[in-house]
């Protein structure tokens, strides 16, 4: 069930409203007020695809210092990625 935001005109106040299919948007009032003025926000979202967990892929240029024929080479820019992708941690 979607949960929408709704403005109130008469205190300025944002609430939540949990709103099934079959209810009417007009019987929802302020939480805060209680009054009947309200109307509904646009609100934000977010869109996640398969895509977006590529990104933390190297590119190019970040590899272009690795020995790929040499294993402590490779592990240390695997431990820079470790650490890039934890915060530095």
């Amino acid at each position: 069930m979607p949960i929408y935001e709704y403005y109130c005109e008469a205190c300025g106040s944002t609430n939540e409203h949990l709103v099934f299919p079959w209810s009417k948007e007009e019987s929802l009032n302020c939480k805060t007020c209680s009054h009947k003025d309200i109307r509904k926000l646009v609100s934000r979202f977010s869109f996640k695809s398969p895509v977006d967990n590529l990104n933390w892929l190297p590119s190019k240029e970040t590899l272009s210092d690795v020995d790929r024929s040499d294993a402590s080479s490779m592990n240390n820019h695997i431990s820079r990625i470790k650490q890039d992708r934890n915060g530095g941690n």
